[in-house]
């Protein structure tokens, strides 16, 4: 039987991921990363955590969380005490058919690893059109009055239309950073960065490049980007705004900052639920989502600029923030009786950006 601790150890080495990585990028701690490793479920404070973080692990790696869990209950089982009554000498009845049965499953098995050896293979045509999906070859064109939101891979080419004809911009790198080859050299973007380049060597930038998403380790993910032609930029809502709340109307009170940096960039929000609790959440003005939940499961939730909860019961629910790497635990203690609450980033006149949890009426 396949060893889940096994799996998920080769599969972040393949990566070449270390577990210290893997924590600040998941919120999940060292101790329980090195635990589902290791397989000593006996960790966690009860069964329903340990499958929460199972789960939460293996997508990370991208691997089938089903599968693996599923592989985790087996263990569970193999791992069980055999009645008493099986140790008891017994004499088979049916010796024959059970010596039919055996032969008619080695034909069969057989048979099949024959077909399978045999059998008509996927041709190398079919296997290059599917690798060509992952790393991309799309080509996209900013129109006026819009902003280009797309997932770009390496190859990837983004047409500029300019008076004296449209500017070819190529994705050269989707890993740590977004490298674009420009006709006045190559330009890199950071992860949560909004930067206004100059890809014609003239006087002035063209467009405006805001990155959101994208791995550390893994190229083939691509990158999640939002281009704006800097004359449109005035029009379109910047992705950090002065003051951002999800909704204009919010009657704003207490506010407590968690973090102050030179720039803004996305966060994330795990909530792990200790008890029955009616759960309400909304991410940078998306739509609202809304679920019971009980003891032992685990949200992520992801932003980049605001997220607004709505919590029926704050002792249900423990809230762990993760942004540039460091874990912040979000007491929400002194809110009112139903909490609701922006976690959002904020910028003052000084271009100094906040990320703050304020208390809603």
């Amino acid at each position: 039987m396949d060893s889940f601790g096994r799996i998920l150890r080769e599969t972040r080495e393949e990566k070449n991921l270390t577990v210290e990585a893997v924590a600040k990028e998941t919120a999940i701690s060292m101790q329980y990363i090195n635990a589902l490793e290791n397989e000593r479920v006996e960790v966690f404070p009860g069964e329903p955590y340990a499958i929460g973080f199972l789960r939460n692990y293996a997508e990370y790696l991208g691997l089938d969380s089903a599968n693996i869990i599923a592989l985790l209950r087996a263990k569970k089982i193999q791992e069980s005490p055999v009645p008493i009554e099986l140790y008891k000498p017994h004499r088979p009845k049916y010796l024959i058919p059970l010596i039919i049965s055996v032969a008619l499953i080695l034909i069969l098995g057989i048979g099949a690893l024959l077909w399978f050896i045999l059998g008509p293979a996927k041709t190398d045509e079919q296997h290059s059109t599917a690798v060509t999906n992952i790393t991309g070859n799309a080509t996209y064109k900013l129109a006026p009055g819009e902003s280009l939101a797309k997932r770009v891979y390496q190859g990837d080419i983004i047409l500029v239309p300019r008076p004296g004809g449209d500017i070819s911009l190529t994705v050269k790198k989707t890993q740590a950073s977004l490298d674009l080859s420009t006709p006045a050299g190559d330009m890199s973007v950071e992860l949560g960065e909004e930067v206004e380049l100059d890809i014609d060597g003239k006087p002035g930038g063209e467009i405006i490049v805001f990155l959101s998403d994208i791995s550390k380790s893994d190229p083939t993910r691509g990158a999640e980007v939002r281009i704006v032609l800097k004359s449109e930029a005035a029009a379109s809502a910047s992705p950090v705004p002065a003051v951002a709340p999800i909704a204009p109307e919010a009657n704003l009170g207490r506010s407590v900052v968690i973090l102050e940096d030179t720039r803004a960039y996305p966060f994330v929000i795990n909530a792990t639920f200790r008890s029955a609790c009616l759960f309400r959440y909304q991410t940078d003005r998306g739509e609202r989502r809304q679920n019971y939940y009980t003891g032992g499961q685990i949200l992520t939730m992801q932003a980049n600029n605001a997220i607004r909860l709505w919590i029926a019961n704050d002792t249900a629910v423990k809230l762990q923030l993760s942004a540039d790497g460091k874990n912040y635990d979000l007491d929400m203690a002194w809110l009112g009786r139903l909490p609701v609450c922006d976690v959002r980033w904020t910028r003052d006149n000084t271009n100094t950006y906040r990320l703050v949890v304020t208390e809603l009426d």
